[in-house]
């Protein structure tokens, strides 16, 4: 390992097993095809390399545990050393097989019967003429903001919340947030969850609030899927937990058929298990309404995360934070040094901001010139978002081209992503923006505060 790799693994504290471990398991992009290759580096470090570009370090120097990278410094300066992860078979035979070959997936190509090529052509088309669709609405919503203001539709304005309230919790059991390779990189231990593919699609869910509620109107609970997986480290324990209690709080359904759901979506099932009854008896302060959904709120957000008390040992509100124009009222860099960064060491915080009319995401990091969120919705640039998963449209294309320098500051702490991006600026051709776009995006102290990033901010403890 190279002297620069060197000194980001003396940077910080040594990572316990149980901390490496949470580490590992807090990995949002786990491997989907291939295996991963072992491979033996400098200075007597072994790697596990997987075909996503992820890194596990197995051994060497003050390593107890296994520790898996995602991106970050360290991350950075490994793959540079031992290279990418090879795309030739051959190359990779140290790691798993695929169990599938180029002749296996020619042969099911050719048994094909010519009414499942026309049902794949139909589906192709249908899918390219909803993009195509969707983009036109983009840019309509656009053209309405330029005359007439904000249109603050329910995709953006969902998850407001002016009646906050919290539960509270005691700043004196704090504790520093379990190390990572590189002390200034906390990034790598926080969860990325991604709104826009949500399966949770109901309308008329509560007696008083009956819009529509699906994945682009649900950054609320997917940044408290986000908070959650944080605290518990491993996504399979913090899914099992939520299914067990649905099925505690009375779910009839299945239970195998909750296995299949994503976190964020048993999350708003409970909301709807519930009912709006139930939150107004238990979450002081609220009251059902036929604007905003329990989910909505802070208190009762908090009151859901109270649920896990094996991983969340208290909750905290900071709100009030804006002035009348909308804005931070504090400094932004004085606000989170001072009273944000004691929560975001001890634990996992979400933020209410203006990046749209209103729209809840997870603190990933807190840095001398800014912030890093993790957005579940997509890439916010000057001139609206870039959204997770969309296709590149000329639309979205000419959004990050006219953001100028905006576009590389946004992704100057997630290299990877940003590697990704470029390419598909330079190929758009079939190409579709990562479904991971809102992952580790910086925003300056300049931004935080027109934005107004934490206007309010739910802690939750996990120490």
């Amino acid at each position: 390992m190279s002297m620069t790799m060197k000194s980001l693994m003396s940077s910080s504290t040594t990572a316990s097993s149980e901390a490496a471990s949470s580490d590992s398991l807090k990995d949002p992009l786990a491997p989907t095809i291939g295996g991963p290759r072992t491979v033996n580096g400098a200075g007597g470090y072994r790697y596990e390399q997987h075909p996503n570009g992820d890194i596990v370090i197995l051994s060497g120097g003050d390593i107890s545990a296994p520790v898996r990278l995602t991106s970050g410094k360290a991350w950075t300066a490994i793959t540079n050393e031992i290279g990418p992860f090879p795309t030739s078979s051959s190359s990779a035979s140290s790691g798993a097989s695929t169990g599938t070959t180029t002749s296996d997936v020619k042969e099911d190509k050719s048994q094909k019967s010519m009414l499942d090529q026309f049902a794949d052509m139909a589906s192709s088309i249908g899918k390219a003429w909803s993009e195509t669709v969707t983009d036109i609405q983009d840019q309509s919503s656009s053209i309405w903001n330029y005359w007439f203001g904000s249109k603050d539709d329910e995709a953006e304005t969902a998850t407001r919340n002016d009646t906050v309230t919290s539960s509270g919790s005691d700043d004196s059991k704090k504790k520093s947030k379990a190390p990572t390779l590189d002390s200034s990189d906390t990034s790598d231990v926080v969860a990325y969850l991604n709104q826009r593919d949500n399966d949770y699609d109901e309308s008329s869910v509560f007696d008083k609030r009956t819009k529509r509620i699906y994945g682009d109107v649900m950054c609320n609970v997917t940044t408290l899927a986000m908070q959650l997986q944080t605290l518990a480290g491993d996504p399979d324990q913090i899914k099992s937990a939520t299914i067990d209690l649905l099925m505690d709080k009375g779910y009839s359904g299945d239970r195998e058929g909750l296995v299949a759901r994503q976190l964020e979506d048993l999350l708003m099932m409970l909301y709807e298990l519930l009912g709006e009854s139930y939150f107004e008896k238990n979450c002081p302060g609220y009251k059902a309404n036929s604007s905003f959904g329990p989910h909505q709120y802070m208190i009762c957000l908090q009151h859901v995360a109270e649920m896990f008390p094996q991983y969340v040992k208290g909750t905290k509100g900071l709100y009030g934070n804006v002035d009348s124009e909308g804005h931070l009222k504090k400094d932004p860099a004085t606000f989170y040094n001072d009273e944000v960064m004691p929560h975001f060491k001890s634990g996992a915080v979400m933020l209410s901001t203006k990046l749209t009319g209103g729209h809840i995401v997870l603190l990933a990091d807190i840095l001398s010139n800014g912030i890093v969120i993790n957005d579940p919705y997509g890439m916010r640039m000057p001139g609206g978002y870039v959204k997770n998963g969309k296709a590149a449209s000329k639309y979205y294309l000419d959004r990050i081209a006219d953001a100028g320098g905006t576009y590389g500051e946004r992704l100057s702490q997630n290299d990877r992503l940003k590697d990704q991006v470029d390419a598909i600026i330079q190929d758009s051709a079939a190409s579709k923006f990562p479904d991971n776009l809102g992952e580790q995006n910086f925003y300056s102290w300049k931004e935080v505060r027109e934005y107004a990033i934490g206007k309010w901010v739910s802690a939750l403890d996990g120490e």
